[in-house]
């Protein structure tokens, strides 16, 4: 269980913090992004505490799609803004 209150906003500083390097946005959610090379993995973070379930419901949607249409790959719709 989360213990952060439910108008929580992830400042700049927060997210620095947890190591996110990037804003980006996913279906115009507001999101911080950090993005390991190693690894060829993509953390995500969103700004604002109660579009974390947005989030997940977009992305059961997304996931469910590529099931349907047997895509071997996920293909987020993630848009990269800018550094931090």
């Amino acid at each position: 269980m989360n213990d952060l209150p439910w108008n929580h906003y992830t400042s700049e500083e927060e997210a620095k913090t947890m190591g996110m390097t990037h804003h980006a946005s996913y279906f115009l959610i507001p999101m911080w992004m950090r993005y390991i090379d190693d690894e060829e993995e993509i953390l995500f973070c969103t700004k604002w505490y109660p579009m974390e379930k947005l989030f997940s419901f977009f992305y059961s949607i997304e996931c469910f799609l590529q099931l349907l249409m047997f895509q071997p790959e996920l293909a987020a719709h993630i848009k990269i803004i800018e550094e931090i």
